[in-house]
């Protein structure tokens, strides 16, 4: 999913049953969601991968630049679902970035994202 709202981009991509069973919590996936963030921001990391709970919600946080977009600042929240990582990621003008307002709007998107458990598929009948 892909939106833009003025100046703002807003997407959330999935990696879907891609990670080892072992991988219990959104912690497991840190040096996954490290390596990518390393090769993603370009342009230079401005805060490494932390620890976020939001909506109840456990996440990993990062933000950084692209040498492609200089006058944006890149965010990525990821969350485990299962055995995927889903990846919400919100761009916005560096000139917005450390503001009250900006970072009420962010908390606002996430509060906004409802995730469900996929379906169990019925096994077929004998």
């Amino acid at each position: 999913m892909y939106v833009l709202d003025g100046e703002w981009e807003f997407n959330i991509d999935a990696l879907q049953d891609v990670f080892d069973p072992e991988a219990k919590s959104i912690a497991d996936l840190s040096d996954y969601c490290a390596s990518r963030d390393s090769a993603y921001y370009d342009g230079g990391i401005i805060k490494a991968s932390r620890p976020l709970v939001s909506n109840g919600t456990d996440m990993l946080y990062s933000e950084g630049r692209r040498t492609e977009y200089p006058g944006f600042v890149f965010t990525a929240y990821d969350l485990k679902q299962g055995q995927s990582l889903i990846t919400v990621g919100i761009s916005y003008p560096s000139k917005e970035y450390g503001k009250t307002s900006t970072l009420r709007r962010v908390e606002e998107l996430l509060r906004g994202i409802e995730l469900t458990q996929p379906e169990e598929t019925a096994g077929t009948a004998e």
